[in-house]
């Protein structure tokens, strides 16, 4: 396992059974980002309210 560097992005595709969503984890200022090209998708309501708590 290497070095986690400050810069990191983790990609985190998740696919709840109709469509992809994706969560983008920014290491370098610690903030979490919910993409859903859906916008008012509820396909996945738990995991879209912890990322944005």
């Amino acid at each position: 396992m290497r070095p986690r560097k400050d810069n990191d992005i983790i990609l985190v595709p998740y696919n709840p059974g109709r469509h992809w969503v994706l969560t983008v984890l920014d290491m370098k200022t610690n903030t979490c980002y919910y993409l859903d090209s859906t916008r008012n998708s509820i396909s996945n309501p738990v995991l879209r309210q912890n990322i944005e708590s």
